[in-house]
């Protein structure tokens, strides 16, 4: 049997521009002259960006599971 076509719901798509919304203001906003005002570890925009993957990872995968 095959599958049914991909029917993709607004609130998946909304939710993936949601978090390019997101990421965009955390890595291109004057908040990273905050960060660096602060004196934090050499690593941590590296931390933040796993972090970043992570979640889009983890969309990615939500968004798979809710197209079968």
């Amino acid at each position: 049997m095959s599958r049914p076509p991909f029917k993709s719901s607004s609130s998946d798509s909304e939710l993936t521009v949601l978090a390019v919304i997101l990421l965009l203001l955390l890595f291109l906003s004057p908040l990273i002259d905050i960060w660096a005002d602060l004196g934090a570890p050499w690593y941590s925009p590296y931390i933040i960006w796993a972090i970043a993957i992570f979640l889009s990872w983890r969309l990615q995968r939500h968004v798979s599971n809710h197209e079968i």
